[in-house]
């Protein structure tokens, strides 16, 4: 039996330790061996852990994918995608490795009413 899906992430914001919502994270950015953190409150956190030590939250979480290498993205948050770009609420544009389109778009179908929010394009 697999273990229910993380709920919140500890990090470290201000000297303490907080626990984030998984809900509350637009984004994850690799910054070489650290993790940043992109929060829909407009923070940026930068965590000590690489973003590989993230792959199985994103894993566990329906609505996080890791579009490439370099970021794990909340599906929540994205405002509109063009073929193999992802662009967020907050303007960050994303591109996505060809082979993870069909594994992103799985997810957005999987995710009920996603596309009602978001415009789709090409």
């Amino acid at each position: 039996m697999t273990p229910p899906p993380a709920t919140t992430v500890q990090l470290c914001i201000k000297g303490k330790k907080e626990h984030v919502s998984v809900d509350q994270i637009m984004l994850m950015e690799s910054q070489r061996n650290y993790t940043l953190f992109h929060l829909a409150d407009g923070r940026q956190v930068l965590s000590y852990k690489t973003l590989g030590l993230f792959d199985e939250l994103a894993d566990s979480v329906p609505f996080l994918v890791r579009p490439n290498r370099s970021y794990i993205v909340n599906l929540n948050y994205i405002s509109t995608q063009v073929s193999d770009v992802i662009c967020l609420w907050n303007g960050k544009e994303i591109k996505v490795s060809k082979w993870k389109l069909p594994y992103i778009k799985a997810k957005q179908q999987s995710i009920p009413a996603f596309g009602q929010y978001m415009p789709m394009a090409g």
